[in-house]
């Protein structure tokens, strides 16, 4: 008499199945087959005659598009910036965002949000951690209701000291006003 067992195991296209027999001696023998191509639902069609069928949704498994991010390139250290982002999913799940602002500050997947939404974050740089500014990235990630996450998005900014941003102020109005006085320099700026 032998006793056969299937496991089946589901991993993404293939599926491998596992036999295995018990013989009268209870020997065990197993063999291992693979059976690829699994075919995934298609979502019912609205025919012309059943109009009240509604479709079937069906995850594609496609993650959102890269998030857009707009706001400030160059600050103040300290001070307090608005940053938007908006991303949009395919078959128009929710969205989550998860932003790393490059200073060790990380928000972890804040949502859901409506996909195309634009969705606004503040972030201040810390002075104390960062007391001269610096040249930081802004990384952001999207993932849609179903967990598919999507490419990352970045942005990088510039933090200047209060004091800095001040002598860049200066140095750039004495450049206009060098400029003013003598006209044929701008054009050999613009050259």
């Amino acid at each position: 008499m032998k006793k056969i067992i299937t496991i089946c195991v589901l991993a993404l296209m293939i599926v491998p199945v596992l036999t295995v027999t018990a013989t009268e001696n209870d020997v065990l023998e197993s063999e291992i087959q693979t059976i690829s191509a699994v075919r995934r639902p298609t979502p019912q069609s609205i025919d012309s005659d059943d109009e009240d069928k509604v479709p079937i949704p069906v995850n594609t498994g496609q993650a959102p598009n890269t998030p857009m991010v707009s706001g400030p390139k160059n600050g103040v250290i300290g001070e307090r910036y608005e940053y938007s982002i908006t991303a949009l999913d395919p078959q128009g799940d929710d969205v989550y965002y998860k932003i790393s602002w490059g200073d060790c500050a990380v928000m972890y997947w804040d949502g859901p949000h409506k996909s195309g939404e634009e969705v606004t974050y503040e972030h201040a740089w810390c002075e104390v951690c960062f007391p001269g500014g610096g040249d930081f990235t802004i990384q952001v990630w999207v993932k849609d209701a179903n967990d598919n996450v999507g490419h990352c998005k970045t942005f990088e900014t510039s933090m200047t000291t209060k004091d800095q941003s001040v002598i860049d102020l200066l140095f750039l109005q004495l450049i206009e006003r060098f400029v003013e006085r003598f006209p044929l320099l701008e054009n050999l700026l613009d050259f």
